[in-house]
């Protein structure tokens, strides 16, 4: 949702629609009660003409984070014409601006880049199709968390992950101190070879819910005490016998993950390289399904689906802007706090001077 509250006022005796956006207020001319026909004077049937007053308040109402049946019922109980053409050149718009966002340059420096894929279901060609959302969000060495990019693609899969994560290195991406990640096969040598320098974090929570299916109901409450031990290891030296701790606890259950968890250790503990005050912000990968679970809340009341790949642009720039109007006036205070700390470990693991503009 934009930080901005957007209230709406109309007086249909003068004609006037009051739109009143944090402390602007601007006033959209239309006709009277009597020939609310006016707010959308058509000429040609192809091609409606109104004021850019009118389609700028349309595109705040999407950007608020309605979808077109909410914005209908919003016109509908003003008394004010709702038009099929006008919110498709809205669309339009809004179209261009997600262009321009995915062509601006990325910054060089980050504290964490948080990755992972989102499945949605989009109607193409008449048939209702699954794309993979990947989505990429970072927090510099400020505490300030913003959406760098995303890419829709058929499926989740390593060239997908090359062609995103190498998008990023190309805009700009190069000096991450730890990407948080899933567990997804092969996505840790793509890690490392795109950024070599970085921590390659994998996302503790998921670890908790894959391992929660394949162990008894009797062993979970030992589960959440040896992840408890992982969380508070003082080191990586802990952490690693933690892990040891948490593969024998599953190994009679699910051999295969207990190998995984052993062969994947220092990628659980990659967190524990860093300062103790930040270290619960780098272990997991909630601040992606955060966003992931705006995104599905679009789905849920477009039907369950999206109704178009534009549509799927529509909404996904909806909630970028949605995403990073919040987190632009709410960072990351503790990071920030420790901010000068963590420049230092950056500009050592780098290589870099501190005088550099981080």
């Amino acid at each position: 949702m934009m930080e901005e509250r957007l209230e709406v006022e109309d007086d249909h005796k003068n004609g006037t629609l009051l739109q009143i956006s944090g402390n602007r207020r601007r006033s959209i001319k239309t006709q009277s009660t009597e020939n609310q026909k006016g707010w959308l004077q058509t000429q040609n049937p192809s091609r409606e003409r109104t004021s850019p007053d009118y389609e700028d308040f349309l595109q705040q109402l999407v950007l608020s984070g309605m979808t077109p049946s909410q914005v209908k019922a919003v016109l509908t109980a003003k008394g004010i014409p709702y038009s099929e053409i006008v919110m498709d050149r809205v669309a339009e718009r809004i179209s261009n601006k997600l262009k321009e966002y995915k062509n601006r340059e990325l910054p060089h420096d980050l504290l964490a880049l948080y990755i992972d894929v989102k499945i949605v279901k989009v109607r193409i060609n008449e048939s209702i199709m699954e794309r993979a959302i990947y989505i990429a969000i970072g927090v510099d060495l400020e505490g300030n968390k913003f959406v760098l990019d995303y890419e829709v693609r058929d499926r989740e899969d390593l060239d997908g992950w090359k062609s995103f994560l190498g998008g990023l290195v190309s805009r700009g991406v190069s000096r991450v101190d730890v990407i948080v990640s899933d567990d997804f096969s092969g996505l840790d040598r793509v890690v490392s070879t795109l950024f070599p320098s970085s921590q390659h974090q994998l996302c503790i929570t998921h670890m908790v819910r894959n391992l929660m299916r394949v162990l008894p109901d009797k062993e979970k409450e030992e589960l959440m005490i040896r992840v408890r031990d992982l969380k508070s290891s003082r080191n990586v030296e802990e952490g690693r016998k933690a892990i040891s701790s948490l593969s024998q606890l599953v190994q009679p259950f699910s051999p295969a993950r207990a190998k995984r968890l052993l062969d994947a250790a220092d990628k659980y503990c990659a967190f524990l390289n860093f300062p103790r005050e930040v270290r619960h912000y780098l272990y997991t990968n909630n601040t992606s399904e955060s966003f992931n679970s705006t995104l599905a809340r679009f789905e849920e009341e477009l039907g369950g689906y999206f109704p178009s790949l534009r549509s799927l642009e529509v909404y996904l720039y909806v909630s970028i802007h949605g995403s990073n109007s919040r987190w632009k006036f709410r960072p990351m205070w503790v990071i920030r706090h420790y901010s000068y700390h963590l420049k230092q470990l950056h500009a050592s693991r780098f290589q870099v001077s501190l005088d550099e503009d981080f």
